[in-house]
């Protein structure tokens, strides 16, 4: 443990804010849990508050690391943004904030369960909430890998098969949406299918390991990945991409967004993963012991290691205190912050 004589850091000191709505994705604020992220912002043209989650193991057929999905949180009436708007990234909890026009928005990843939280509280005017998966294009068909920027394929190819030739298109295959929908729930998928796109088999030959191939393990065949966006008892189904408040209200409403990878023989065993995953971020909504130990982590966390720096403004003495002990246990799924 730290020396008692050493003062715990005042982590929100370094709280990051912002004064005004994003353009765009590149004015999110990460969260995050070692395993799943979420980008976040509030959208200046619409004023909607988005989130863009990603999962450490996400992998598809041609190791492409993609995001599960982007979520579309929408009030109405809408947010005025014009005026005393705050965003900010509180440390201490992993928290961001966001406060205007009267309403408070809320968003983290528990640290211990991966699953993705938001709660809207409207204030004193009353507001229907809804919330969209806005991932059309990766339901509808094969993308070019290349527009989003990966080095597989498309405009920017580099993958070159056993061959010599060039892959001239490298394709990002369909998500699928989770049928039968459940009242309240969107649950969505993408599942890695060999005979679309063997990259594992083709990075072997490649290599001239053609002969090991079936003796290794192949960490693309099979792997799915996806989440469910689940309400509290507030929300119905809108339509097989949207739920909603069915009247407006100026209490608090929930939202959470619970993930699911791994893989399986058949896609009927991930179907069930993935309905477990929406089961328990619906049973996460009504619990608040889940916060306290998400909280309890986090402070866990800063008080286990730290380096503090003073200004010379705040002291005429640069200090410099670092504290390291090993943590009970340490995680092991991936590196997404």
């Amino acid at each position: 443990a730290p020396p008692s004589n050493m003062p715990l850091p005042a982590v929100d000191q370094f709280a990051v804010t912002y004064l005004t709505p994003s353009e765009s994705s590149l004015g999110a604020m990460p969260l995050g849990n070692g395993r799943t992220s979420v980008n976040t912002w509030v959208e200046r043209s619409t004023s909607d508050l988005l989130l863009s989650v990603g999962l450490a193991d996400a992998l598809d057929e041609n190791s492409n690391l993609l995001k599960l999905g982007l979520v579309r949180v929408q009030l109405d009436p809408p947010l005025d943004t014009s005026t005393g708007f705050n965003q900010t990234l509180r440390l201490s909890t992993a928290t961001v904030e966001i406060r205007v026009d009267g309403v408070a928005l809320d968003i983290w990843v528990d640290a211990n369960t991966s699953t993705v939280r938001v709660t809207v509280t409207p204030g004193d005017r009353a507001r229907t909430v809804r919330a969209v998966l806005d991932h059309q294009r990766r339901l509808d068909g094969t993308v070019d890998a290349g527009g989003f920027g990966n080095g597989w394929g498309g405009s920017s190819g580099s993958f070159c098969y056993s061959n010599g030739s060039i892959a001239s298109f490298v394709g990002i295959y369909p998500d699928k949406l989770l049928m039968p929908p459940v009242d309240g729930t969107i649950a969505w998928y993408h599942r890695n299918d060999r005979t679309r796109s063997d990259m594992f088999g083709d990075t072997m030959k490649q290599q001239g390991l053609a002969d090991c191939g079936p003796t290794c393990w192949d960490p693309l065949t099979n792997r799915s990945f996806g989440a469910a966006l689940v309400g509290g008892s507030e929300f119905y189904s809108q339509n097989s991409t949207a739920i909603a408040t069915s009247t407006p209200s100026s209490g608090p409403c929930e939202l959470a967004i619970g993930v699911a990878s791994a893989q399986t023989s058949t896609a009927a065993q991930f179907h069930t993963l993935l309905r477990d995953a929406a089961t328990s971020a619906r049973e996460e909504i009504t619990s608040s012991v889940h916060r306290m130990r998400h909280e309890l982590w986090w402070e866990q966390f800063f008080n286990r290691s730290w380096v503090v720096v003073s200004s010379e403004e705040e002291s005429s003495e640069v200090a410099a205190e670092a504290v390291k002990t090993p943590p009970e246990s340490s995680r092991e799924d991936g590196g997404l912050t």
